[in-house]
């Protein structure tokens, strides 16, 4: 994911938060949309459990999932194998496009 940024001009953040449960991880995950993030990768079961219900309020921003989306998640959100992450989330930060106010 890095090095597909550095080759298109993409700013890629890692940023590690301690969360045991969705209602911890929530306010990360609103941190970073109120930041203007066009894409948001989770891994663990808090952040995953709290993407559906940050995503339905900022339909601007993509969450990549890595396990199973909740039955009902909004559109935005895309479940993603961990097998398979690496290459998916670097196919998806490629296409990603700067939005106006971001």
């Amino acid at each position: 994911m890095q090095t597909t940024a550095a080759q298109s001009s993409k700013n890629v953040q890692q940023v590690i938060q301690p969360a045991d449960t969705a209602a911890k991880a929530a306010p990360y995950l609103a941190g970073l949309v109120s930041q203007h993030c066009d894409l948001v990768v989770t891994i663990g079961p808090a952040f995953d459990q709290a993407a559906g219900a940050v995503a339905s309020g900022s339909a601007a921003t993509r969450f990549s999932i890595v396990g199973p989306v909740a039955t009902g998640s909004p559109a935005n959100v895309e479940s993603v194998r961990a097998d398979d992450a690496p290459t998916v989330v670097s196919q998806q930060v490629a296409t990603l496009q700067h939005r106006p106010g971001s």
